[in-house]
């Protein structure tokens, strides 16, 4: 899943989403699924919830991950301030 599947069709992407638990998940990809939650939550009207889930991926990629994982990270970062209207 990736961010075109969260901003296009966000219903559909926040109920796949909410079928893993991540929990589960090691937290690299914990800290991916956060931010593609985000990414969906925003894309659906929900931004306070949205927020909180990408704040929570961009921490643990400010501190882990290459560089390329950080430039994806803040690519999906910047794609939900752009469809809340705060960029």
């Amino acid at each position: 899943m990736d961010g075109f599947l969260a901003t296009e069709h966000p219903d559909s992407a926040r109920r796949l989403l909410q079928r893993i638990d991540p929990e589960r998940l090691n937290r690299d990809d914990r800290a991916r699924w956060a931010l593609i939650m985000g990414l969906a939550e925003v894309s659906s009207g929900d931004t306070l919830t949205g927020k909180k889930f990408l704040d929570r991926g961009m921490r643990y990629y400010e501190r882990h991950g290459s560089d390329g994982e950080r430039a994806a990270a803040w690519y999906t970062y910047a794609q939900a301030h752009v469809k809340t209207g705060n960029l």
